[in-house]
């Protein structure tokens, strides 16, 4: 087989291969694909050459084998010589595929030390990273980026006001230029503002229609109260309702209370007025009592939680859905929440005393670095008649600033001031 014909082969087969990667992505999506399906369906140059190239190795490995079948007979089927095997073609797919997968923002950093990157290299991840518009995706990596990029900063213009003194300015009157990686930096965090912005004020607004859609269940739990219908039925009908309810996502703070309240009554009320048989309503309160037990095992597991933080979420978490499980044996009711708010209250105060000592150490570092302030004035007192002696005294500064950056951060109040 000679080169045209490879050529014509590899030409048809790509075109096959990116009709079949569309009709793939044109199929119903699953959980893990759905937001992958919008750039599933466009085959960009360089996929186009990946799979030209494995086309090609799989052509030119047959060339030997076609060669020494032709020998044999001449009667070749031309339509099959278009085809690819169905294993070639899937692995092509693959490739395709993990190629797409390859662009997912949180995958991509989750893993990188930006304290140890250059300028240059923040900038390059931070611009591309704001591209992502869901901002709980990429909030805590834009906060460290920006941490990251602003010591730099920082140590940048201590570099320049150190050289602008010894070349004989006065600290009054420097300023420091923003160079092209802080302008673009700053476009990038703009970008981010925005798309933060923009975020929250969606957030907001669908919180507001969550509100709305409880309200709406609220009604209808009110006409449920008021229905004839047999005990199954209503019963079934309040079950599905309470579905709903969970199912609706978060609401506006200033109203969790009160929509709260108003729930539960209707709740207490519903069950009043159907007098469902014991039976079943010991049933319902057993099994509320079992998940608020699980609840109460989960959050007893937080106390020995090392990261204060993660502890603290998950138990406001435990805390949703305790007031969602309903309610439990009324001889019980308040052993068990005592337990839970033991527990809690233990978790609290752990947190209480982390963010003490948190608080007394970065006092501590204040005291550290306002005696490295006081070394750094008595320095720069001293006026050097040498650039021998100006080269002394900025080892001197550049040795207080080494100290200073092995102390830790200083209180919120006073961090900027000390620095």
């Amino acid at each position: 087989m000679n080169r045209g014909s490879i050529n014509e082969r590899i030409g048809y087969n790509v075109k096959y291969l990116i009709m079949e990667v569309k009709e793939q992505s044109n199929q119903k999506p699953t959980a893990d694909n759905k937001k992958a399906k919008g750039t599933a369906q466009q085959i960009s140059v360089t996929e186009k050459k990946d799979i030209i190239n494995l086309i090609q190795s799989f052509e030119q490995s047959k060339e030997l084998v076609e060669k020494t079948e032709s020998s044999k007979t001449k009667n070749i089927d031309l339509g099959k010589k278009q085809q690819i095997s169905s294993i070639e073609k899937q692995q092509i797919i693959n490739l395709i595929c993990d190629n797409h997968s390859k662009h997912s923002h949180t995958s991509l950093y989750s893993d990188i030390d930006f304290d140890n990157l250059t300028k240059a290299e923040l900038v390059e991840i931070i611009e591309d990273i704001v591209e992502e518009t869901d901002i709980t995706i990429i909030k805590s990596q834009v906060a460290q980026i920006s941490t990251a990029f602003y010591n730099h900063v920082n140590e940048d213009k201590q570099h320049e006001l150190s050289n602008f003194i010894s070349n004989g300015g006065a600290e009054t009157d420097f300023k420091h230029v923003e160079d092209e990686l802080e302008v673009r930096f700053n476009k990038s965090i703009n970008k981010y503002r925005h798309n933060k912005s923009k975020f929250n004020h969606n957030l907001e607004a669908q919180k507001q229609n969550n509100l709305k859609l409880k309200y709406e269940l609220l009604d209808e739990l009110k006409e449920l109260i008021s229905s004839e219908e047999t005990l199954k039925k209503t019963y079934d009908e309040f079950k599905v309702l309470q579905d709903k309810w969970k199912e609706i996502g978060q609401i506006p703070a200033s109203e969790l209370k009160n929509l709260w309240q108003n729930y539960h009554f209707l709740v207490e009320k519903f069950f009043d007025k159907v007098r469902i048989n014991r039976e079943l309503r010991d049933l319902d309160l057993k099994k509320n009592l079992e998940a608020k037990v699980k609840l109460c095992e989960q959050a007893e597991e937080l106390i020995f939680e090392t990261s204060i933080i993660k502890s603290f979420k998950l138990l406001q978490h435990y805390h949703d859905k305790w007031r969602e499980i309903g309610p439990v044996p009324s001889d019980v009711k308040e052993d068990i929440w005592e337990r839970f708010k033991g527990i809690s209250d233990k978790i609290n105060a752990n947190r209480k005393e982390y963010y003490k000592k948190l608080q007394d150490q970065q006092e501590d570092n204040y005291e550290a670095k306002t005696i490295l302030c006081e070394k750094a004035k008595e320095i720069i007192s001293e006026k050097p008649e040498s650039l021998k002696g100006w080269q002394a005294t900025t080892d001197k500064v550049n040795e207080l600033l080494k100290t200073w950056k092995t102390i830790g951060r200083a209180p919120k109040a006073k961090n900027d001031e000390i620095w």
